[in-house]
Protein backbone atom coordinates (compact mmCIF):
# COMPACT_ATOMS: atom_id res chain seq x y z
CA UNK A 1 0.00 0.00 0.00
CA UNK A 2 1.20 3.41 -0.89
CA UNK A 3 1.72 5.93 1.96
CA UNK A 4 -1.05 8.11 3.02
CA UNK A 5 -0.02 11.69 2.11
CA UNK A 6 -1.67 14.88 1.89
CA UNK A 7 -0.95 16.68 -1.11
CA UNK A 8 1.40 19.59 -0.66
CA UNK A 9 -0.69 22.90 -1.75
CA UNK A 10 1.22 23.78 -4.87
CA UNK A 11 0.59 19.94 -6.42
CA UNK A 12 -2.90 20.41 -5.89
CA UNK A 13 -2.44 23.77 -7.80
CA UNK A 14 -0.35 22.48 -10.84
CA UNK A 15 -2.97 19.43 -10.39
CA UNK A 16 -5.89 22.00 -10.87
CA UNK A 17 -4.92 24.10 -13.58
CA UNK A 18 -3.98 21.02 -16.31
CA UNK A 19 -7.21 19.51 -15.44
CA UNK A 20 -9.69 21.73 -14.36
CA UNK A 21 -11.74 22.66 -17.03
CA UNK A 22 -12.87 26.54 -17.44
CA UNK A 23 -16.85 25.53 -16.43
CA UNK A 24 -18.06 29.32 -16.94
CA UNK A 25 -17.43 28.97 -20.47
CA UNK A 26 -18.26 25.40 -21.17
CA UNK A 27 -19.28 22.23 -19.20
CA UNK A 28 -16.17 19.76 -18.03
CA UNK A 29 -16.60 17.08 -20.12
CA UNK A 30 -17.55 13.46 -19.04
CA UNK A 31 -14.11 11.79 -20.39
CA UNK A 32 -10.16 12.80 -19.40
CA UNK A 33 -7.96 14.17 -21.28
CA UNK A 34 -7.85 12.45 -24.78
CA UNK A 35 -4.33 11.00 -25.46
CA UNK A 36 -5.51 8.56 -29.10
CA UNK A 37 -4.54 9.38 -32.43
CA UNK A 38 -1.17 12.02 -30.79
CA UNK A 39 0.75 11.64 -34.05
CA UNK A 40 -2.64 13.36 -36.11
CA UNK A 41 -2.93 15.55 -33.55
CA UNK A 42 0.55 17.01 -33.76
CA UNK A 43 0.51 16.80 -37.41
CA UNK A 44 -0.28 20.91 -37.31
CA UNK A 45 2.58 21.65 -35.47
CA UNK A 46 4.60 19.36 -37.15
CA UNK A 47 3.33 20.77 -40.72
CA UNK A 48 3.25 24.60 -39.74
CA UNK A 49 6.64 25.43 -38.01
CA UNK A 50 8.52 23.80 -41.29
CA UNK A 51 6.19 25.69 -43.24
CA UNK A 52 6.33 29.19 -41.96
CA UNK A 53 10.45 28.71 -41.52
CA UNK A 54 10.56 27.95 -45.59
CA UNK A 55 8.08 31.09 -46.07
CA UNK A 56 9.84 33.21 -44.06
CA UNK A 57 13.39 32.17 -45.10
CA UNK A 58 12.69 32.90 -48.63
CA UNK A 59 10.91 35.94 -48.06
CA UNK A 60 13.92 36.84 -45.95
CA UNK A 61 10.92 37.49 -42.96
CA UNK A 62 12.01 35.36 -40.39
CA UNK A 63 11.47 37.60 -37.33
CA UNK A 64 8.33 38.45 -38.27
CA UNK A 65 7.45 34.74 -38.31
CA UNK A 66 9.06 34.01 -34.96
CA UNK A 67 6.78 37.61 -33.14
CA UNK A 68 3.52 35.87 -35.04
CA UNK A 69 4.48 32.19 -33.59
CA UNK A 70 5.90 33.86 -30.44
CA UNK A 71 2.44 35.49 -29.70
CA UNK A 72 0.32 32.47 -30.13
CA UNK A 73 2.40 30.32 -28.08
CA UNK A 74 2.08 33.06 -25.38
CA UNK A 75 -1.24 32.60 -25.42
CA UNK A 76 -2.03 29.07 -25.64
CA UNK A 77 0.62 28.20 -23.12
CA UNK A 78 0.41 31.12 -20.28
CA UNK A 79 -3.94 30.12 -20.44
CA UNK A 80 -5.41 28.58 -23.36
CA UNK A 81 -4.45 24.93 -23.63
CA UNK A 82 -4.05 24.64 -19.51
CA UNK A 83 -7.60 25.96 -19.03
CA UNK A 84 -8.99 24.19 -22.12
CA UNK A 85 -10.61 27.89 -22.53
CA UNK A 86 -10.78 29.28 -26.16
CA UNK A 87 -12.41 32.72 -25.64
CA UNK A 88 -9.07 34.33 -26.70
CA UNK A 89 -7.77 32.44 -30.02
CA UNK A 90 -9.58 34.90 -32.88
CA UNK A 91 -8.94 37.85 -30.57
CA UNK A 92 -5.23 36.61 -30.26
CA UNK A 93 -4.74 36.34 -34.05
CA UNK A 94 -6.50 39.94 -34.21
CA UNK A 95 -3.94 41.12 -31.75
CA UNK A 96 -0.93 39.64 -33.72
CA UNK A 97 -1.99 41.26 -36.85
CA UNK A 98 -2.15 44.72 -35.91
CA UNK A 99 0.62 44.72 -33.71
CA UNK A 100 3.13 42.85 -36.39
CA UNK A 101 2.00 45.42 -38.95
CA UNK A 102 2.53 47.87 -36.87
CA UNK A 103 5.98 46.74 -36.16
CA UNK A 104 6.66 46.23 -39.41
CA UNK A 105 6.01 50.08 -40.08
CA UNK A 106 7.92 50.69 -37.17
CA UNK A 107 11.23 49.68 -38.25
CA UNK A 108 11.24 50.69 -41.92
CA UNK A 109 13.47 52.85 -43.20
CA UNK A 110 11.26 55.93 -44.96
CA UNK A 111 7.93 53.95 -45.20
CA UNK A 112 5.96 55.28 -48.45
CA UNK A 113 1.65 56.02 -48.85
CA UNK A 114 1.39 52.33 -49.74
CA UNK A 115 2.60 51.56 -46.26
CA UNK A 116 0.70 52.92 -44.02
CA UNK A 117 -2.42 52.64 -46.43
CA UNK A 118 -1.75 48.70 -46.20
CA UNK A 119 -0.85 48.79 -42.53
CA UNK A 120 -4.54 50.87 -41.99
CA UNK A 121 -6.49 48.21 -44.25
CA UNK A 122 -5.02 46.01 -41.95
CA UNK A 123 -6.04 47.64 -38.75
CA UNK A 124 -9.29 48.15 -39.61
CA UNK A 125 -9.95 44.87 -40.76
CA UNK A 126 -8.63 43.00 -37.55
CA UNK A 127 -10.12 45.36 -35.01
CA UNK A 128 -13.17 45.16 -36.20
CA UNK A 129 -13.40 41.71 -37.05
CA UNK A 130 -11.44 40.39 -33.39
CA UNK A 131 -14.01 43.01 -31.09
CA UNK A 132 -16.79 41.05 -33.40
CA UNK A 133 -15.75 37.50 -32.59
CA UNK A 134 -14.73 37.96 -29.37
CA UNK A 135 -18.36 39.80 -28.77
CA UNK A 136 -20.37 36.97 -30.55
CA UNK A 137 -18.17 34.37 -28.18
CA UNK A 138 -18.85 35.82 -25.27
CA UNK A 139 -22.34 35.51 -25.74
CA UNK A 140 -22.90 32.01 -27.54
CA UNK A 141 -19.91 30.81 -24.27
CA UNK A 142 -18.05 28.63 -26.51
CA UNK A 143 -17.30 28.21 -29.53
CA UNK A 144 -18.21 24.75 -30.98
CA UNK A 145 -15.74 24.57 -33.40
CA UNK A 146 -13.58 23.42 -30.48
CA UNK A 147 -15.47 20.43 -28.85
CA UNK A 148 -13.78 17.93 -29.51
CA UNK A 149 -10.64 19.55 -29.79
CA UNK A 150 -9.93 21.69 -26.58
CA UNK A 151 -9.66 18.56 -24.10
CA UNK A 152 -6.77 17.60 -25.70
CA UNK A 153 -3.70 19.61 -25.31
CA UNK A 154 -1.55 18.76 -28.09
CA UNK A 155 -4.67 18.98 -30.76
CA UNK A 156 -5.49 22.52 -29.06
CA UNK A 157 -2.02 23.73 -29.21
CA UNK A 158 -1.39 22.86 -33.03
CA UNK A 159 -4.48 24.96 -33.73
CA UNK A 160 -2.79 27.72 -32.17
CA UNK A 161 0.45 27.38 -34.25
CA UNK A 162 -1.93 27.27 -37.33
CA UNK A 163 -3.66 30.63 -36.84
CA UNK A 164 0.27 31.62 -36.59
CA UNK A 165 0.58 30.43 -40.02
CA UNK A 166 -2.99 31.56 -41.28
CA UNK A 167 -1.42 35.32 -40.01
CA UNK A 168 1.58 35.00 -41.35
CA UNK A 169 0.74 33.87 -45.21
CA UNK A 170 -1.87 36.57 -44.78
CA UNK A 171 -0.18 39.09 -44.26
CA UNK A 172 2.88 38.66 -46.67
CA UNK A 173 1.81 40.97 -49.02
CA UNK A 174 1.49 43.87 -46.51
CA UNK A 175 4.93 42.83 -44.82
CA UNK A 176 6.79 42.25 -48.23
CA UNK A 177 5.86 45.78 -49.08
CA UNK A 178 6.17 47.58 -46.00
CA UNK A 179 9.99 45.22 -45.31
CA UNK A 180 11.05 45.08 -48.94
CA UNK A 181 8.91 46.86 -51.43
CA UNK A 182 10.62 50.23 -53.66
CA UNK A 183 10.12 53.51 -52.60
CA UNK A 184 8.12 54.16 -55.99
CA UNK A 185 5.03 56.33 -54.59
CA UNK A 186 3.86 57.09 -58.59
CA UNK A 187 -0.16 56.13 -57.94
CA UNK A 188 -1.24 53.27 -60.60
CA UNK A 189 -4.40 52.26 -61.83
CA UNK A 190 -4.29 48.92 -59.87
CA UNK A 191 -4.08 50.97 -56.70
CA UNK A 192 -7.21 52.48 -57.23
CA UNK A 193 -8.85 49.36 -58.04
CA UNK A 194 -7.13 47.63 -54.83
CA UNK A 195 -8.41 50.49 -52.84
CA UNK A 196 -12.03 49.96 -54.01
CA UNK A 197 -12.37 46.36 -54.27
CA UNK A 198 -11.23 46.74 -50.51
CA UNK A 199 -13.69 49.07 -49.48
CA UNK A 200 -16.22 46.55 -51.18
CA UNK A 201 -15.01 43.84 -49.52
CA UNK A 202 -15.21 45.61 -45.94
CA UNK A 203 -18.06 46.69 -46.43
CA UNK A 204 -19.78 42.97 -47.66
CA UNK A 205 -18.09 41.46 -44.65
CA UNK A 206 -19.13 44.06 -41.76
CA UNK A 207 -22.55 43.83 -43.20
CA UNK A 208 -22.60 40.55 -43.31
CA UNK A 209 -21.78 39.87 -40.43
CA UNK A 210 -24.28 42.53 -38.45
CA UNK A 211 -27.30 41.11 -40.46
CA UNK A 212 -26.56 37.58 -39.08
CA UNK A 213 -26.03 38.74 -35.82
CA UNK A 214 -29.53 40.77 -36.00
CA UNK A 215 -31.20 37.73 -37.26
CA UNK A 216 -29.55 35.35 -34.08
CA UNK A 217 -30.74 37.99 -31.71
CA UNK A 218 -34.58 37.98 -32.92
CA UNK A 219 -36.33 35.23 -30.51
CA UNK A 220 -38.37 34.91 -33.58
CA UNK A 221 -36.30 33.52 -35.91
CA UNK A 222 -34.85 30.82 -33.14
CA UNK A 223 -34.09 27.65 -34.98
CA UNK A 224 -34.00 29.17 -38.50
CA UNK A 225 -31.54 29.68 -41.09
CA UNK A 226 -30.78 33.30 -42.35
CA UNK A 227 -31.64 34.11 -45.94
CA UNK A 228 -32.13 37.58 -46.01
CA UNK A 229 -29.78 40.36 -46.82
CA UNK A 230 -27.08 39.87 -48.27
CA UNK A 231 -27.51 35.87 -47.37
CA UNK A 232 -30.39 35.64 -49.78
CA UNK A 233 -27.60 36.31 -52.80
CA UNK A 234 -24.57 34.14 -51.16
CA UNK A 235 -24.79 31.75 -48.66
CA UNK A 236 -21.15 32.90 -47.36
CA UNK A 237 -20.86 36.60 -48.11
CA UNK A 238 -18.86 37.30 -45.08
CA UNK A 239 -15.98 35.16 -46.62
CA UNK A 240 -16.72 36.60 -49.85
CA UNK A 241 -16.02 39.77 -48.35
CA UNK A 242 -12.85 38.79 -46.72
CA UNK A 243 -11.53 37.12 -49.60
CA UNK A 244 -11.80 40.82 -51.83
CA UNK A 245 -10.32 42.22 -48.75
CA UNK A 246 -6.65 40.06 -49.32
CA UNK A 247 -7.26 40.01 -53.13
CA UNK A 248 -7.34 43.90 -52.58
CA UNK A 249 -4.34 44.30 -50.82
CA UNK A 250 -1.88 41.78 -52.59
CA UNK A 251 -3.26 44.21 -55.58
CA UNK A 252 -2.00 47.31 -53.77
CA UNK A 253 0.95 45.38 -52.75
CA UNK A 254 2.15 43.44 -56.17
CA UNK A 255 4.07 45.91 -58.65
CA UNK A 256 6.25 47.33 -55.53
CA UNK A 257 7.40 43.66 -54.51
CA UNK A 258 11.16 43.37 -55.67
CA UNK A 259 11.89 40.73 -58.16
CA UNK A 260 15.46 39.78 -57.24
CA UNK A 261 14.55 39.92 -53.87
CA UNK A 262 14.70 36.01 -53.38
CA UNK A 263 16.71 33.19 -51.58
CA UNK A 264 17.22 29.89 -52.99
CA UNK A 265 16.54 26.88 -50.44
CA UNK A 266 20.22 25.31 -50.31
CA UNK A 267 21.74 22.76 -48.67
CA UNK A 268 22.18 25.13 -45.52
CA UNK A 269 18.67 25.77 -44.77
CA UNK A 270 17.71 22.12 -45.01
CA UNK A 271 20.35 21.30 -42.55
CA UNK A 272 19.42 24.30 -40.16
CA UNK A 273 15.96 23.00 -40.36
CA UNK A 274 16.84 19.51 -39.71
CA UNK A 275 17.70 20.09 -36.01
CA UNK A 276 13.90 21.35 -35.58
CA UNK A 277 12.12 18.70 -37.57
CA UNK A 278 14.13 15.74 -36.30
CA UNK A 279 13.28 16.89 -32.61
CA UNK A 280 9.80 17.26 -33.24
CA UNK A 281 9.68 13.87 -34.71
CA UNK A 282 11.66 12.24 -31.97
CA UNK A 283 9.37 13.89 -29.19
CA UNK A 284 6.42 12.73 -31.04
CA UNK A 285 7.00 9.43 -31.37
CA UNK A 286 8.74 8.50 -27.94
CA UNK A 287 6.28 10.67 -26.14
CA UNK A 288 3.02 8.52 -27.97
CA UNK A 289 4.66 5.10 -26.89
CA UNK A 290 5.05 6.66 -23.61
CA UNK A 291 2.23 7.83 -22.96
CA UNK A 292 3.28 11.42 -22.27
CA UNK A 293 2.58 13.71 -25.01
CA UNK A 294 1.39 16.63 -22.40
CA UNK A 295 5.00 16.86 -20.81
CA UNK A 296 6.72 16.52 -24.38
CA UNK A 297 4.63 19.46 -25.03
CA UNK A 298 6.11 21.29 -21.79
CA UNK A 299 9.16 20.79 -22.91
CA UNK A 300 9.45 21.55 -26.23
CA UNK A 301 7.02 24.34 -25.23
CA UNK A 302 8.71 26.20 -22.23
CA UNK A 303 11.77 26.39 -25.12
CA UNK A 304 9.55 27.78 -28.08
CA UNK A 305 8.52 30.68 -25.28
CA UNK A 306 12.25 31.50 -24.06
CA UNK A 307 13.35 31.41 -27.93
CA UNK A 308 10.62 34.30 -28.79
CA UNK A 309 12.72 36.27 -26.92
CA UNK A 310 16.40 35.06 -27.92
CA UNK A 311 16.06 34.43 -31.52
CA UNK A 312 15.14 37.94 -32.32
CA UNK A 313 17.64 39.69 -29.86
CA UNK A 314 20.73 37.07 -30.82
CA UNK A 315 21.13 35.89 -26.98
CA UNK A 316 22.16 32.64 -25.32
CA UNK A 317 22.10 33.66 -21.74
CA UNK A 318 19.11 32.50 -20.68
CA UNK A 319 19.55 29.07 -22.76
CA UNK A 320 20.48 26.84 -20.07
CA UNK A 321 18.82 28.80 -17.53
CA UNK A 322 15.40 27.64 -19.36
CA UNK A 323 16.65 24.32 -19.55
CA UNK A 324 16.96 23.74 -16.06
CA UNK A 325 13.41 25.97 -15.35
CA UNK A 326 12.01 22.95 -17.60
CA UNK A 327 13.28 20.27 -15.98
CA UNK A 328 12.08 21.75 -12.40
CA UNK A 329 8.80 22.15 -14.16
CA UNK A 330 7.97 19.18 -16.14
CA UNK A 331 8.88 17.15 -13.20
CA UNK A 332 6.85 18.88 -10.55
CA UNK A 333 4.07 18.80 -13.14
CA UNK A 334 4.02 15.01 -13.58
CA UNK A 335 4.22 15.17 -9.61
CA UNK A 336 1.07 16.96 -9.43
CA UNK A 337 -1.05 14.61 -11.96
CA UNK A 338 0.50 11.21 -11.25
CA UNK A 339 -2.35 10.81 -8.26
CA UNK A 340 -6.10 11.26 -7.95
CA UNK A 341 -6.19 11.17 -4.00
CA UNK A 342 -3.48 12.86 -3.46
CA UNK A 343 -1.46 9.66 -2.55
CA UNK A 344 2.06 9.01 -3.42
CA UNK A 345 4.36 6.85 -2.80
CA UNK A 346 8.38 7.80 -0.96
CA UNK A 347 9.65 6.91 -4.30
CA UNK A 348 7.71 9.62 -6.37
CA UNK A 349 9.15 12.42 -3.99
CA UNK A 350 12.61 11.17 -4.17
CA UNK A 351 12.89 11.57 -7.77
CA UNK A 352 11.13 14.63 -8.17
CA UNK A 353 13.66 16.09 -5.33
CA UNK A 354 16.70 14.37 -7.54
CA UNK A 355 15.65 16.40 -10.41
CA UNK A 356 15.18 19.61 -8.63
CA UNK A 357 18.70 19.58 -6.55
CA UNK A 358 20.34 18.88 -9.67
CA UNK A 359 18.60 21.25 -12.03
CA UNK A 360 18.22 24.25 -9.42
CA UNK A 361 21.99 23.84 -8.80
CA UNK A 362 23.53 23.72 -12.09
CA UNK A 363 20.89 26.18 -13.71
CA UNK A 364 22.38 28.88 -11.11
CA UNK A 365 25.70 27.59 -11.65
CA UNK A 366 25.25 27.82 -15.56
CA UNK A 367 23.75 31.55 -15.24
CA UNK A 368 25.96 32.63 -13.08
CA UNK A 369 28.93 31.91 -15.16
CA UNK A 370 27.56 33.40 -18.54
CA UNK A 371 26.80 36.56 -16.54
CA UNK A 372 30.12 36.55 -15.57
CA UNK A 373 31.78 35.71 -18.74
CA UNK A 374 29.51 37.57 -21.22
CA UNK A 375 28.49 34.81 -23.59
CA UNK A 376 28.79 31.05 -24.48
CA UNK A 377 31.06 29.95 -27.23
CA UNK A 378 29.19 26.86 -28.73
CA UNK A 379 26.71 29.51 -30.09
CA UNK A 380 29.24 31.99 -31.87
CA UNK A 381 28.43 30.70 -34.92
CA UNK A 382 24.61 29.72 -34.40
CA UNK A 383 23.16 32.67 -32.74
CA UNK A 384 23.19 34.86 -35.69
CA UNK A 385 21.11 32.10 -37.68
CA UNK A 386 17.16 32.39 -36.85
CA UNK A 387 16.11 29.39 -38.12
CA UNK A 388 19.36 27.41 -36.79
CA UNK A 389 19.44 29.00 -33.47
CA UNK A 390 15.85 27.88 -32.93
CA UNK A 391 16.41 24.43 -33.86
CA UNK A 392 19.18 24.44 -31.02
CA UNK A 393 16.16 25.46 -28.41
CA UNK A 394 13.86 22.90 -29.78
CA UNK A 395 17.00 20.23 -29.36
CA UNK A 396 17.37 21.35 -26.02
CA UNK A 397 13.55 20.81 -25.32
CA UNK A 398 14.14 16.80 -26.76
CA UNK A 399 16.99 16.89 -24.25
CA UNK A 400 14.41 17.84 -20.93
CA UNK A 401 11.78 15.08 -22.26
CA UNK A 402 14.59 12.10 -22.88
CA UNK A 403 16.77 12.98 -20.11
CA UNK A 404 13.71 13.37 -17.93
CA UNK A 405 11.97 10.17 -19.38
CA UNK A 406 12.71 7.55 -16.22
CA UNK A 407 11.14 10.17 -13.66
CA UNK A 408 8.05 10.73 -15.93
CA UNK A 409 7.59 7.56 -16.67
CA UNK A 410 7.98 6.12 -13.07
CA UNK A 411 5.64 9.15 -11.60
CA UNK A 412 3.30 8.87 -14.55
CA UNK A 413 3.04 5.01 -14.64
CA UNK A 414 4.79 3.03 -11.68
CA UNK A 415 2.78 0.36 -9.55
CA UNK A 416 2.40 1.58 -6.17
CA UNK A 417 4.94 -0.31 -4.72
CA UNK A 418 6.47 1.97 -1.53
CA UNK A 419 9.35 -1.30 -0.36
CA UNK A 420 12.73 -0.48 -0.35
CA UNK A 421 14.65 -2.59 -2.98
CA UNK A 422 18.04 -3.06 -3.49
CA UNK A 423 17.91 -0.82 -6.34
CA UNK A 424 16.56 1.68 -4.40
CA UNK A 425 19.92 1.82 -2.30
CA UNK A 426 22.51 1.31 -5.09
CA UNK A 427 20.52 4.20 -6.68
CA UNK A 428 20.20 6.57 -4.08
CA UNK A 429 24.43 6.30 -3.18
CA UNK A 430 25.26 6.45 -6.77
CA UNK A 431 22.89 9.85 -7.31
CA UNK A 432 24.79 10.96 -3.95
CA UNK A 433 28.28 10.02 -5.56
CA UNK A 434 27.52 11.44 -8.92
CA UNK A 435 26.03 14.59 -7.18
CA UNK A 436 29.01 15.49 -5.37
CA UNK A 437 31.45 14.76 -8.37
CA UNK A 438 29.65 16.83 -10.19
CA UNK A 439 29.33 20.20 -7.73
CA UNK A 440 32.89 19.48 -6.63
CA UNK A 441 34.34 19.06 -10.14
CA UNK A 442 32.45 22.82 -10.72
CA UNK A 443 33.50 24.52 -7.88
CA UNK A 444 37.38 23.78 -8.37
CA UNK A 445 37.27 24.91 -11.76
CA UNK A 446 35.85 28.13 -10.94
CA UNK A 447 38.29 28.56 -8.02
CA UNK A 448 40.76 28.08 -10.22
CA UNK A 449 39.70 30.11 -13.15
CA UNK A 450 39.02 33.27 -10.74
CA UNK A 451 42.79 33.03 -9.35
CA UNK A 452 44.43 35.23 -11.51
CA UNK A 453 47.65 33.46 -11.40
CA UNK A 454 46.29 30.58 -13.24
CA UNK A 455 45.37 33.32 -16.42
CA UNK A 456 45.99 31.07 -19.60
CA UNK A 457 46.36 27.61 -18.36
CA UNK A 458 44.40 24.46 -17.81
CA UNK A 459 43.43 22.66 -14.70
CA UNK A 460 44.79 19.67 -13.72
CA UNK A 461 44.38 19.45 -9.78
CA UNK A 462 41.84 18.39 -7.48
CA UNK A 463 39.14 15.61 -9.44
CA UNK A 464 40.46 16.78 -11.95
CA UNK A 465 43.74 14.96 -11.83
CA UNK A 466 41.54 12.11 -11.99
CA UNK A 467 39.39 12.46 -15.21
CA UNK A 468 39.53 15.60 -17.61
CA UNK A 469 35.93 15.91 -17.27
CA UNK A 470 34.25 14.70 -13.98
CA UNK A 471 31.32 17.28 -14.06
CA UNK A 472 30.07 15.03 -16.87
CA UNK A 473 31.22 11.74 -15.44
CA UNK A 474 29.07 13.22 -11.76
CA UNK A 475 26.19 13.74 -14.65
CA UNK A 476 25.93 10.67 -16.31
CA UNK A 477 26.09 9.05 -12.48
CA UNK A 478 23.21 11.01 -11.22
CA UNK A 479 21.09 10.10 -14.31
CA UNK A 480 21.96 6.02 -14.32
CA UNK A 481 20.65 5.91 -10.76
CA UNK A 482 18.14 7.84 -11.57
CA UNK A 483 17.05 4.86 -13.98
CA UNK A 484 18.07 2.35 -11.41
CA UNK A 485 15.23 3.89 -8.55
CA UNK A 486 12.84 4.57 -11.53
CA UNK A 487 13.02 1.10 -13.60
CA UNK A 488 11.82 -1.52 -11.20
CA UNK A 489 8.40 0.34 -10.83
CA UNK A 490 7.36 -0.26 -14.60
CA UNK A 491 8.30 -4.17 -14.24
CA UNK A 492 4.57 -4.53 -15.24
CA UNK A 493 5.20 -2.55 -18.41
CA UNK A 494 8.74 -3.93 -20.32
CA UNK A 495 7.93 -1.04 -23.12
CA UNK A 496 8.26 1.78 -20.59
CA UNK A 497 11.41 0.21 -18.56
CA UNK A 498 13.29 0.35 -22.44
CA UNK A 499 12.19 4.01 -22.89
CA UNK A 500 13.26 5.05 -19.57
CA UNK A 501 16.62 3.66 -20.08
CA UNK A 502 16.80 6.37 -23.06
CA UNK A 503 17.54 8.75 -20.32
CA UNK A 504 20.84 7.87 -19.07
CA UNK A 505 21.18 6.66 -22.90
CA UNK A 506 20.40 10.08 -24.46
CA UNK A 507 22.97 11.70 -21.43
CA UNK A 508 25.71 9.64 -22.11
CA UNK A 509 26.11 10.00 -25.75
CA UNK A 510 25.42 13.49 -25.86
CA UNK A 511 28.00 14.68 -23.42
CA UNK A 512 30.81 11.98 -25.05
CA UNK A 513 30.15 12.01 -28.60
CA UNK A 514 28.23 15.56 -29.23
CA UNK A 515 28.03 18.71 -27.43
CA UNK A 516 29.84 18.05 -24.53
CA UNK A 517 33.67 16.23 -24.67
CA UNK A 518 34.18 16.79 -27.97
CA UNK A 519 33.39 20.60 -28.30
CA UNK A 520 35.78 20.89 -25.00
CA UNK A 521 37.95 18.55 -26.38
CA UNK A 522 38.77 20.58 -29.08
CA UNK A 523 38.83 24.07 -27.14
CA UNK A 524 41.45 22.58 -25.32
CA UNK A 525 43.91 21.50 -28.27
CA UNK A 526 43.42 24.78 -29.61
CA UNK A 527 44.21 26.94 -27.01
CA UNK A 528 46.82 24.27 -25.44
CA UNK A 529 47.70 21.66 -27.89
CA UNK A 530 50.68 23.30 -28.61
CA UNK A 531 52.21 23.02 -24.97
CA UNK A 532 54.09 19.84 -23.87
CA UNK A 533 52.67 19.80 -20.16
CA UNK A 534 48.77 19.87 -21.90
CA UNK A 535 49.87 16.26 -24.05
CA UNK A 536 51.30 14.55 -21.05
CA UNK A 537 48.14 15.53 -19.13
CA UNK A 538 46.00 14.12 -21.81
CA UNK A 539 48.13 10.87 -22.05
CA UNK A 540 47.72 10.36 -18.56
CA UNK A 541 44.54 11.40 -17.72
CA UNK A 542 41.28 9.34 -18.01
CA UNK A 543 38.81 11.31 -20.71
CA UNK A 544 35.67 10.61 -18.43
CA UNK A 545 35.78 8.16 -15.89
CA UNK A 546 37.81 9.26 -12.80
CA UNK A 547 40.90 6.91 -12.71
CA UNK A 548 44.36 6.99 -11.60
CA UNK A 549 46.76 8.75 -13.52
CA UNK A 550 48.29 6.65 -16.00
CA UNK A 551 52.32 5.97 -15.84
CA UNK A 552 53.16 6.68 -19.08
Amino acid sequence: MAHATRAPFVLLLLRAAFTTKMTAAHPAPAAPIQKTGFLRNIAGTVITLPVAALVAYYTDLQFYALVIFGIQWVGALAYAVPFQDEHYLDVTGSATYAGVVLLALFKADAPTWRSYLLTAFVILWCVRLGYFLIKRIGEQGSDSRFDAIRVTPVRFFSVWNIQGLWVFLTLLPTLLTIVHGNKDTAVEWVDIVGIVFWVIGFYLEVTADRQKTAFRHNPANKGKFIHTGLWAYSRHPNYLGEILIWLSVYAIAYHVLPTTHTQHITMGFLRNIAGLVLSLSIACAVSSAANLELYAAVCIGIQWLSAFYAVPKQDERFFDLTGSITFATVSLLALALSSDDGKRIWRAYLLTAMVWLWCVRLGTFLYLRIREVGEDTRFAGIRGNPVRFFSVWSIQGLWVFLTALPVLLSLAHSSNDSNVHVLDVVGTSLWVLGYAIEVTADHQKTQFRHDERNKGKFIQSGLWKYSRHPNYCGEILMWIAIFLIAVHTLAHRPLYQALAALGPVFVTLLLTKVSGIPLLEKQGDERWGNQQAYKEYKQRTSVLLLWPPSKK
